[in-house]
């Protein structure tokens, strides 16, 4: 790592040790262009270079306010994952009642199309038969 590559990393250490709530960091991370974990290894390196208490103590502070950022990011993500499966459920339930009315419930007609898809039979679909 070349010395103009580290004073940019203190530097960026040193502006995230000035952020004090979650909406500085995404500005930070914004004006940056840098992802949480970046600056998650930027705080690991500081942690283990640094040996002022005080700055220690500011370094552990900002980690812990990272970690609950990429824990608000990761169960977001899973929420958009469920959202998704949840249509892709509806979507398939909608084309089998289009199906079944269509061929006015000809099972000859509907269990072939149903035997390509056995994914489709899934939790999300029980849940959307059951409410």
């Amino acid at each position: 790592m070349d010395g103009q590559q580290v004073s940019v990393n203190w530097n960026l250490l040193g502006q995230l040790l000035r952020c004090g709530t979650v909406v500085e960091v995404e500005r930070l991370l914004r004006d940056e262009g840098c992802e949480v974990g970046d600056l998650m290894g930027l705080v690991r390196v500081g942690l283990e270079q640094v040996s002022d208490a005080g700055v220690v103590g500011q370094l552990v502070q900002v980690e812990g306010l990272l970690r609950r950022m990429v824990e608000e990011q990761s169960v977001a993500a899973q929420g958009r994952v469920e959202v998704a499966k949840m249509a892709a459920a509806e979507k398939f339930l909608r084309e089998t009642l289009e199906l079944i009315g269509k061929t006015q419930g000809n099972p000859q007609q509907v269990y072939p199309v149903w035997r390509q898809q056995p994914e489709r039979f899934n939790e999300e679909l029980l849940a959307l038969v059951c409410l």
